[in-house]
């Protein structure tokens, strides 16, 4: 395959199977390489992230799959993964920064950060609470076409953090009160 794309002079051709070889061998940043130059040629998401589920649920090291997709740069495609990664691995504040900064790339007024939480709440992890409701709350103070939708998500999620969060500290429960008041 590496011969084949040097004769055809494009970098991205046989990407797929060639990520499929690298991962079934354990070469994981070479796979990550791969599967981005596969979602570079052919621009399909979904890809990309059913390729990296894979290589996550066959124990790859999220470090080192961490590490190639932050080099890949933040284009909006690659935030994307990125925010899709981070949230995979459980790392919610890395999501949220990613997402954010989609966000302002696409001038998207909050679309990609109400996404953002949702999918954050579904994964009902304290973390990923804490994750969606600072999305919900930056959606609400800038106040855009979202706010609406935004301040009702963000009073769902606090109820489903308190229903299923053990306990609360007494700064987070303040926290919550204040922001109930100023909704």
């Amino acid at each position: 395959y590496l011969t084949a794309r040097t004769l055809s002079g494009d970098a991205t051709e046989y990407a797929l199977p060639l990520a499929d070889l690298y991962g079934a061998v354990g070469k994981v940043s070479e796979a990550v390489r791969e599967i981005l130059r596969g979602y570079e040629q052919q621009g399909r998401l979904v890809v990309a992230i059913g390729r990296l589920a894979a290589l996550l649920a066959k124990g790859a090291s999220a470090d080192e799959m961490a590490t190639v997709l932050e080099s890949a740069g933040s284009t909006p495609e690659m935030l994307e993964v990125q925010a899709w990664f981070y949230g995979e691995i459980g790392n919610w504040e890395q999501a949220y920064a990613r997402t954010e900064q989609l966000d302002r790339l696409r001038n998207a007024q909050g679309r990609d950060l109400l996404q953002f939480a949702n999918r954050a709440k579904a994964a009902q992890a304290p973390q990923a609470y804490d994750a969606a409701l600072r999305a919900l709350e930056s959606i609400i103070d800038g106040g855009g076409p979202l706010a609406l939708s935004a301040t009702y998500s963000y009073t769902r999620t606090l109820d489903q953090r308190m229903i299923e969060t053990d306990s609360l500290s007494a700064e987070t429960a303040q926290m919550m009160i204040e922001r109930y008041r100023s909704i």
